[in-house]
Formats: structure tokens, sequence, C-alpha cells
């Protein structure tokens, strides 16, 4: 504060709005709180990431899991299939497989209870004009 010499009135001037010590701790919080902010946003972009790779590793392993699953899955179907291919065709590659026959080894080997897909087979037999009453009268 100033005072004129022929005036009563005080006249107050001032500096600035903050004074020099305050100005410098406050800069000093600031810059405080500035570090805290990206420590914090470095440490959350850290934590993210570790997350996310765990969670890659998982799904990861999960795949790896359902799939080798899947796989044997399949590799025990496939191998169904042979067997059902080697059982039937072991019979009906005989010549003279007839459908009475057939049908006595399938119960024999109880093919329909260990193959239930094999319910519906059928066989097709060619047969000339001139064989037809012979093979109507066959118990094929």
């Amino acid at each position: 504060m100033t005072k004129h010499n022929g005036d009563s009135s005080v006249e107050a001037t001032s500096t600035a709005s903050v004074a020099p010590g305050r100005s410098r701790q406050h800069q000093l919080w600031a810059g405080a709180t500035a570090l805290l902010i990206v420590c914090g946003v470095l440490a959350s972009m850290v934590a993210a990431s570790a997350v996310w790779r765990n969670d890659r590793d998982t799904s990861l392993k999960s795949f790896q899991r359902s799939s080798a699953s899947v796989a044997s899955t399949l590799q025990l179907a496939i191998e169904h299939v042979n067997d059902v291919v080697v059982d039937a065709g072991g019979y009906l590659a005989s010549p003279n497989a007839t459908q009475t026959g057939f049908l006595g080894w399938a119960r024999a080997s109880r093919m329909f209870d260990r193959y239930p897909e094999m319910a519906a087979i059928g066989g097709l037999s060619l047969v000339d004009a001139a064989d037809l009453p012979a093979f109507a009268a066959s118990d094929d």
C-alpha cells in the first residue's frame, strides 16, 4: 500500500493475484497432481494389458481343450464308422449272402444294438427279367 502526500485516501496496489511463495507451492502441488495422474494412467494401462494377456491365454487354452475334445469325438466317430464298414463288409463280401443270412448274422453279432444306424440298412440285387420269378420265390 502507498499513501499520497496531500491525499488522505489509501490506494492499494497488487503485484500479482498470488504471492510468490504461494505460487511456488501451487506449482509443486499441480506438478505432483499431474505426476500422480500420469502414473495412474500408466499403471492402469499396464494392468489392463496384463488382464488382456491373461484373458487371451485363458481363451486360447480353452479353445485348444475344446478343439482336442472335438477332434477326439470325431476320431471315435470315424473309428465307429470304420468298424461298421469292416463288420458289414466282411459278411456282404460273400457271394452267397442272403437277406435271411444277413439278418441272422446281424442278430448274432448284435449289429443293430452296437450300430443303431444300421437299422435301416438295405441291399440291392440286380435281377434279370428272366431270373425274376426265381428271385421272387427265394427268401432274398
